[in-house]
């Protein structure tokens, strides 16, 4: 069974050949290192636009329904940003790893 680490890899090496997608973001105790062995894995995946991510979406949810990982994946659109909680944003970006 391969590792957690190379499963992660994995996963968002695929994410990043998704239609749309610009960036994936590995944010929460994963990204900070104080993550145990219950914990979930938190992505955020940005999308050039709204639209790109709802086509990208099914290919989304089928890499993560093939493994075997606890991820959380929080989906965006660039152009969606602004909606977006600033103070979550904040944490993405100030804790987060591409």
């Amino acid at each position: 069974m391969e590792s957690k680490l190379l499963a992660l890899r994995r996963v968002v090496d695929e994410l990043s050949g998704v239609y749309g997608v610009v960036a994936v973001v590995l944010y929460g105790s994963h990204a900070r290192g104080d993550f145990d062995e219950g914990s979930d894995i938190d992505l955020f995946v940005l999308f050039k636009s709204k639209d790109a991510m709802l086509k990208g979406y099914r290919g989304v949810v089928r890499i993560l329904s093939r493994s075997d990982l606890f991820i959380q994946a929080n989906l965006r659109g660039l152009d969606e940003l602004r909606e977006c909680d600033p103070y979550f944003l904040q944490t993405v970006f100030a804790e987060g790893k591409l």
